[in-house]
């Protein structure tokens, strides 16, 4: 199971596969207190970099524990986790964005 939460030390929201550890997959800064509530671009770590994705967002939040949620994402399990960025979101490109769009078609 992936966790979704907040972190505080790094101001947003965290998907990782254990809790109490900022080490990540994806990131969206965002100090909002319901994870339905995230608007922001999600950063995802590739295993050498982090890309951003404005189609990335939050359907499910039901909880099962306290600050836990099941991540609905088929996220290849090879990949390490990591920080989250440092520098804030940015714009994809159109070509960036249809590159993305032909890779995942």
């Amino acid at each position: 199971s992936d966790y979704l939460y907040y972190s505080k030390s790094y101001n947003g929201w965290l998907v990782a596969p254990t809790l109490a550890n900022d080490r990540c997959y994806m990131f969206v800064a965002s100090t909002v207190r319901h994870p339905a509530s995230i608007v922001g671009t999600w950063a995802l770590w590739n295993g050498t970099h982090w890309t951003y994705d404005k189609r990335v967002g939050v359907q499910d939040c039901t909880p099962r524990r306290p600050y836990e949620t099941r991540f609905h994402y088929n996220w290849d399990r090879g990949i390490k986790t990591t920080e989250p960025p440092k520098a804030p979101p940015r714009e994809l490109t159109p070509e960036e964005a249809k590159a993305l769009q032909e890779k995942s078609a």
